[in-house]
């Protein structure tokens, strides 16, 4: 090229540009280098015209510098590879077929033709191999053509299948359709009955609330009343308080009282002389609440004095027969201690060992093979524990008393100490399954904080300012069969009504979507095809996902788009998208370019991920076989 430039300005200077397309004229034979056949004439005779129309000499073509602006002037160098559109050289390739490479690569070192000739200006040692070429492209041509030929058949077969489904589904659609028909009109009927069963339900529904509201207005009237009496007891009680501090102010000043003497109640309780406790007035009454039995009782003057004014009793020892109970370990009366001494009236499970002792000296031992019993039974009856106590006691409170001296009553507690003390009120809960708790409404020792009457004082009005109001029964609640029923029948025909559209929409959409020129593609959604690696197994779901794994790698999105010549705009089935996957860390969601290729079996070829999280596929399957 070196040379020829050369000599073109020489020739410019001194001849005024003689045409050196002479020279490349013998270089090339009768024909210049890089045209192809179809345009020679282009370069006949002594002017050469523009593909824009100008007109220059001949001697002007293949001078290495571009006087067109089209570049057609430099067919056989590189001058004007840098031109939109890309200029070509013809590759002649003897013994193939013929071909345009870029003018960009003319003597580049590079054989790009296989007959050599795009690098006539270099010594890059290219020879004529065309003929290798053509049988090595022959050979490939052959395989593709019977390749696309066992396409052409498996997809013949998959057009089938198409027709079959889309029948099967219009069908199915038709059938759909008569139902809903008849579901609507069922529907109709049904709604009527509903609305004539609810008119009903409501109007029963405003009776309901119109006699509660009778009833609400008897009830305030009666509160009214019973609000009337209190106020008179409650004078009653205040004017008997009054005269009970006139009578007994120095009891009441001091607070702190011993018994006076005997006393019995008809709860079956009873206190000694001198026992002490502390005095209150409640509702015009004294009442002493005792120091050791924890419970209450209205007294009058001459059953108690203040404590200083107390005369001390005569106390008799009463020797007890019992001195308690004491627990072992493994089933073995002579096993270890396992815990603190337990009382005389302590229930004593099955499944227990340890001893009971009584007095002199006495001690009776127990394996855990026993019926329940307390050691006050056995000491009394010499060893014997006497009938089983079954008397069950909640979790919370696991130790159980038998109270002889209060009717035998169980009274369980959730504490061994208060348990062996056998006192209260707190941590305790009494059975509920003696006669005395159902004949007896007054709760010793069983629910803290809770008072209640030990004598025949009256206590109607006790809980009177904690009574609820009366509400109203607005008749919400009350439901119809009849009216039930009748929402029951419409609202199932409604699900099958609604089912049945579901259905018919989603085959309509389905039926919509392009599945190929003759739904080719239709028969591969909801199969699906596995790529193995030694990381990863990948799964393509046409027409749904595509998996990594258990990471989604994209949901079906849509056919590529073609945005050239007549086809701008139209689906390019040659490529399927898969969009929105499992977000990737730190990045952007999954997402996934699926390339369809022909082949006879469904088979996806290669996968790789080119960019983070961008996933490329290559598909093949007989869908995509075209007839050439």
């Amino acid at each position: 090229k070196a040379t020829v430039s050369v000599l073109y300005w020489v020739l410019t200077i001194t001849m005024y540009r003689i045409p050196i397309a002479v020279l490349l004229l013998a270089q090339a034979g009768s024909a210049l280098r890089g045209v192809a056949p179809e345009d020679a004439h282009k370069y006949e005779g002594g002017m050469f015209t523009c593909d824009g129309g100008v007109q220059i000499p001949m001697g002007h073509v293949n001078d290495d510098y571009c006087d067109c602006k089209d570049g057609t002037d430099e067919p056989s160098t590189s001058a004007c590879a840098g031109l939109e559109p890309k200029m070509t050289f013809w590759c002649v390739n003897e013994g193939h077929k013929g071909e345009h490479i870029l003018q960009s690569r003319i003597n580049d070192g590079i054989c790009d033709c296989c007959d050599g000739t795009d690098e006539f200006a270099t010594d890059a040692g290219c020879t004529n191999i065309c003929v290798e070429v053509a049988t090595v492209r022959a050979k490939e041509q052959a395989e593709m053509a019977a390749k696309t030929a066992a396409g052409l058949e498996k997809k013949a077969q998959l057009i089938a299948r198409a027709k079959i489904i889309i029948d099967q589904k219009k069908g199915e659609s038709a059938e759909w359709e008569e139902q809903i028909k008849k579901a609507k009109s069922d529907m109709e009927t049904a709604e009527v009955v509903k609305t004539t069963e609810e008119a009903i339900e409501a109007s029963e529904r405003e009776v309901i609330k119109r006699e509660s509201e009778a009833k609400k207005v008897i009830h305030d009237n009666e509160r009214a009343e019973r609000d009337v009496q209190k106020a008179a007891v409650e004078a009653e009680y205040a004017s008997a308080h009054t005269a009970a501090i006139a009578m007994h102010g120095d009891i009441v000043k001091g607070g702190k009282v011993a018994v006076n003497k005997p006393l019995s109640f008809k709860n079956g309780k009873s206190c000694a002389k001198g026992e002490t406790g502390t005095v209150s007035t409640k509702d015009g009454k004294l009442v002493v609440t005792l120091d050791g039995q924890g419970f209450s009782f209205e007294a009058d003057g001459h059953d108690v004095v203040p404590v200083e004014k107390q005369v001390p009793p005569t106390v008799t020892e009463v020797p007890n027969v019992c001195k308690g109970w004491t627990q072992t370990a493994g089933c073995d009366p002579k096993g270890a201690k396992e815990h603190a001494d337990t009382g005389c009236s302590n229930i004593i499970p099955t499944g227990s060992s340890g001893y009971c002792e009584c007095a002199e000296d006495k001690r009776y031992e127990f394996t855990c093979e026993h019926e329940s019993f307390t050691c006050q039974q056995v000491c009394e009856g010499d060893g014997d524990e006497g009938d089983e106590i079954t008397q069950p006691c909640p979790p919370e409170y696991p130790y159980p008393v038998k109270h002889d001296s209060d009717y035998g009553r169980m009274v369980c507690y959730n504490d061994p100490a208060l348990a062996a003390s056998g006192t209260g009120p707190c941590g305790t809960w009494c059975a509920r399954n003696t006669e005395f708790w159902e004949t007896h409404s007054c709760t010793w020792g069983c629910d803290c904080g809770v008072e209640c009457a030990t004598s025949d004082v009256d206590v109607v009005y006790k809980n009177d300012d904690s009574e609820p109001e009366f509400v109203v029964d607005t008749g919400s609640g009350h439901t119809r069969e009849e009216a039930r029923h009748a929402r029951d029948e419409y609202n199932n025909l409604k699900t099958t009504h609604d089912e049945l559209q579901r259905k018919i929409d989603e085959h309509a959409t389905e039926l919509k979507m392009n599945y190929g020129p003759e739904n080719e593609f239709l028969p591969l959604k909801g199969e699906c095809f596995e790529y193995v690696t030694p990381e990863y197994t990948y799964k393509l779901c046409p027409f749904k996902e595509v998996v990594q794994g258990h990471t989604n790698l994209g949901k079906w999105g849509s056919w590529g788009k073609q945005t050239y010549g007549a086809w701008g705009g139209q689906d390019d089935l040659s490529i399927m998208k898969y969009e929105d996957g499992q977000t990737c860390w730190n990045g952007p969601a999954r997402s996934t370019e699926l390339k369809i290729i022909c082949g006879p079996e469904n088979i996806v070829r290669t996968v790789a991920e080119p960019s983070m999280c961008a996933y490329t596929m290559v598909w093949e399957t007989p869908a995509a076989c075209v007839s050439q």
